[in-house]
Parts: C-alpha cells; sequence; structure tokens
C-alpha cells in the first residue's frame, strides 16, 4: 500500500509539473505571438516609409533632370545670342 501512495504522490507531483510548464507554455507562446505581430507592424511601417522615402527621391530626381535641362537650354540660348 505504501509503494502505491508514493506512486500516486510522484504521478500527481508530475502531472502538477507538466500542468505549470503547459501553463509557462502558453504564456510564452503568447507572448511570442504578440511580438510577431509587434514586428510585422513595425515592418509595414517601415515599408510605407521606405516607398515615400523612394517616390521622394525619384521626384527629386525629376526635378533635378528638369533643371539640368532647362541650364543646358539656357546654355545653348546663351551661344547663340553670343553667335548672333
Amino acid at each position: 500500500m505504501r509503494l502505491v501512495e508514493s506512486d500516486l504522490i510522484a504521478i500527481w507531483d508530475a502531472y502538477h509539473r507538466i500542468k505549470e510548464e503547459n501553463r509557462k507554455s502558453k504564456i510564452a507562446r503568447g507572448a511570442a505571438e504578440e511580438a510577431g505581430k509587434k514586428a510585422r507592424d513595425d515592418l509595414e511601417v517601415e515599408r510605407t516609409r521606405s516607398r515615400g522615402l523612394s517616390n521622394n527621391v525619384d521626384r527629386l530626381k525629376r526635378m533635378l533632370q528638369e533643371k539640368e535641362e532647362a541650364i543646358l537650354q539656357s546654355g545653348k540660348m546663351t551661344e547663340d545670342l553670343w553667335i548672333c
């Protein structure tokens, strides 16, 4: 009878340890899921910001190209005036 009682106590303790580990695992899983969600949200914010910066760079490049073309045209016009 004593052996059965000690086995039951050991099984009971093991059950509670497993139950506690399961609870900790659920907590850790929930924290990991929250961290993953935050990371995905942060990544989306950075992608949006990156697209905005890329659009700004493209716009500035076009403006610079237009100004360079205007400078070249004014240089040609100045040369033409000197020739006349």
